[in-house]
């Protein structure tokens, strides 16, 4: 066996609290790991990823895992303009643009949940959510309207982003 094992949110294995037990086939899929990385540490990289404080106790629900895995990288969430040009990057993407009141309302809700953000903050995640939720918002804003021009159909509007947010603050 060779190659590379990427494990997304890998504290899923570790489910469980301080006072109980791990999942028995989260243990036991844990411990098939850490014997497949032994048996081909020559031949396997394991990526596991996931949120800072939940892979911590990943690593310390089985003496040897911390051993294993001795890289760690750790990427900072993006900032409020980079989340912007995320969803920016998505709109053009799709064939979107963004009017200027749009994009300040964009710019003011991104940097609110980027203030108000946890361990668990979705990042990037947010950004696309974000879009995807504003393009349904733009459609339903245009959905009664017959005489619709090509600008208005790719334009989001401030009550466009106002509205795919609304259930998020």
């Amino acid at each position: 066996m060779g190659g590379v094992l990427f494990i997304d949110e890998a504290y899923s294995l570790a489910r469980g609290t301080k006072n109980q037990e791990n999942d028995a086939y989260g243990a036991e899929a844990i411990d098939t790991l850490l014997k497949a990385m032994e048996d081909n540490r020559d031949q396997l990289v394991v990526i596991a990823a996931g949120y800072r404080e939940p892979m911590q106790q990943f690593l310390n629900s089985n003496p040897g895992l911390r051993s294993r895995f001795t890289r760690y990288i750790d990427f900072p969430d993006y900032s409020p303009d980079e989340l912007l040009r995320i969803f920016e990057n998505l709109a053009m993407a799709a064939g979107y643009k963004l009017s200027d009141v749009a994009r300040q309302r964009a710019s003011a809700l991104l940097t609110t949940a980027y203030g108000d953000r946890t361990a668990t903050f979705g990042n990037g995640r947010l950004a696309r959510t974000m879009f995807e939720q504003a393009s349904v918002c733009l459609a339903d804003r245009l959905a009664g309207d017959s005489d619709i021009t090509r600008d208005e159909l790719t334009t989001f509007q401030a009550d466009d982003i106002r509205l795919a947010t609304s259930d998020q603050q």
